[in-house]
């Protein structure tokens, strides 16, 4: 999972407060983004619903770790 700002107008700009950032609700100025690469093969909108979930569930989990061992 990467984190993008390659389209994004503000590139410095940095989330304050991650307990009260929604990214349901992002701001119009296209801060920063998902990049997903792919072959080119179809995929069921279920299926990459489930990797996604996965993989962010992995980040997660790794910034977790991340911050408890600092």
């Amino acid at each position: 999972l990467i984190s993008s700002r390659v389209l994004s107008k503000t590139r410095s700009r940095r989330i304050e407060n991650w307990d009260t950032f929604d990214p349901t609700f992002m701001s119009n100025d296209l801060h920063w983004g998902v990049h997903v690469s792919s072959c080119g093969h179809a995929i069921h909108a279920s299926c990459w619903t489930k990797y996604h979930n996965s993989i962010t569930s992995q980040d997660h989990r790794r910034t977790l770790r991340m911050r408890g061992s600092a």
